[in-house]
């Protein structure tokens, strides 16, 4: 997008509020508006409340698209770059929230992502004690090897602890961050092109 002005945001850990660095993004490009894509897997608090409220405190033309989790192509993406060994199946192992739409959301990921790659998937949860490990027992006791695949987009501490964890289960192996697997900017592309034409593309947070 070599037209466009992109950048990034921060919810937490950031120099400065939400709405300053928007604010700053829009006075530094001199843009009259900009569109907010919040790169999150399940909706939430953040996509729910915190960046709307955020944005509200912005005197521009300030929208926000779906997060990218709700992107038309996401169960295209995660079955053409996931490699599977002979009698595996997958746990895809996610965050989880408190509010039970986000993990339904999950279950149906689940569910979309067994029928196109015609192999079991189950759904994990960070947020409950043990679902990782029942959930590949539930795969061994099928007859399958276990392909964890972490539902985040970016290394971080929760990656590092589930890579030990899983270097001590012989019946299973780790799978990349989706930031890590080939063509997810084009997901992301592909995620803003659903939400506004090209010529309306401003930034992505």
């Amino acid at each position: 997008m070599p037209t466009v002005a992109v950048g990034c945001g921060v919810l937490e850990m950031g120099p400065k509020p939400l709405e300053q660095q928007i604010c700053d993004f829009l006075t530094s490009h001199q843009l009259p508006s900009l569109t907010v894509l919040p790169l999150f897997l399940l909706s939430g608090v953040h996509a729910e409340v915190d960046i709307p409220e955020a944005i509200a405190q912005v005197k521009a033309s300030v929208q926000q698209t779906k997060i990218l989790g709700k992107s038309a192509k996401l169960v295209e993406f995660l079955a053409q770059t996931t490699e599977l060994g002979r009698n595996e199946g997958i746990v895809l192992f996610a965050h989880g929230s408190r509010r039970q739409e986000a993990n339904r959301q999950m279950s149906l990921l689940a569910e979309s992502l067994a029928q196109s790659l015609q192999a079991p998937v189950i759904p994990a949860f960070l947020k409950e004690e043990g679902s990782l490990q029942q959930a590949i027992f539930q795969l061994q006791t099928e007859g399958y090897r276990a392909l964890v695949i972490p539902y985040f987009i970016f290394l971080g501490g929760i990656i590092d602890s589930l890579m030990e964890l899983i270097e001590g289960i012989d019946a299973a192996r780790l799978g990349p961050v989706l930031s890590e697997r080939s063509e997810f900017a084009q997901l992301v592309l592909s995620h803003v092109g659903e939400a506004l034409p090209p010529a309306q593309w401003r930034v992505s947070l």
